[in-house]
């Protein structure tokens, strides 16, 4: 059984704080290793989201737009 649009984020990012902290308590968080996560945790949203059309031309999502879809559900 495939999980629904709505759930599929909150599946991820449960999964992913899972597998990210595993060993964290021993890691020092600095700016750049936050930017990693982040930019992990978009790179991934947007695989889920899609791309979008945009006047005849699929495009990937913009971070605001992968917030606000973050945000709904």
């Amino acid at each position: 059984m495939q999980p629904t649009m709505p759930s599929t984020p909150y599946l991820l990012s449960e999964q992913l704080s899972t597998v990210l902290s595993y060993g964290s308590e021993t890691w020092t968080m600095t700016a750049k290793s936050a930017e990693l996560l982040d930019s992990l945790e978009r790179r991934m949203l947007r695989r889920i989201y899609g791309p979008v059309n945009s006047k005849g031309i699929w495009r990937i999502r913009w971070n605001h737009e992968i917030y606000e879809l973050y945000k709904e559900h």
